[in-house]
């Protein structure tokens, strides 16, 4: 049985201060109709849904809900932004093996429900994550993509400078 994939329907895994900003900036974009928040502390998640659907009020119509691996099944984004923080004095390295056993039991749930959708993975180092991802998933390399170095970079020059 194939499962039928939701342009309209976007997931966000991990509600940081990062993965609450891309569900934020998704809900109010227009894109989506709904947008499921799964994170390991559920309470989080339901609050941080409960915020966006406040915030959202005069956006296009999305609905903002938390929930678990099993309601990412029809979604046609996800966006990974769950991850340990780098601690001062950490290395890449060393941020690399904490994030590598949280990614790789993300994929081992998400893939049970969700085969075909595209990832978007924010955490770091987001490079090596990526194709971590894509190698975990089985995905073509097409549906796996990475934010790049974009949360590493300083912010652009404001154009009136």
């Amino acid at each position: 049985m194939s499962v039928l994939i939701n342009m309209q329907k976007c997931g966000v895994i991990g509600v940081g201060f990062v993965g609450a900003t891309c569900a934020y900036t998704l809900a109010v974009s227009g894109l989506f109709s709904e947008v499921v928040l799964v994170d390991m502390n559920q309470k989080k998640a339901e609050g941080e849904a409960a915020d966006i659907n406040h915030g959202v009020s005069f956006a296009k119509p999305c609905f903002v809900r938390a929930g678990k691996y099993a309601d990412l099944a029809e979604c046609g984004l996800i966006i990974i932004a769950a991850g340990a923080h780098q601690k001062p004095g950490e290395t890449r390295i060393e941020l690399l093996n904490r994030n590598r056993v949280i990614l790789s039991s993300i994929m081992e749930q998400l893939t049970a429900v969700n085969k075909n959708a595209v990832l978007l993975i924010v955490s770091n180092p987001v490079d090596v994550l990526t194709c971590m991802a894509q190698q975990l998933s089985g995905l073509p390399a097409g549906h796996v993509i990475g934010s790049g170095t974009v949360l590493d970079n300083p912010a652009p020059p404001h154009a009136n400078d």
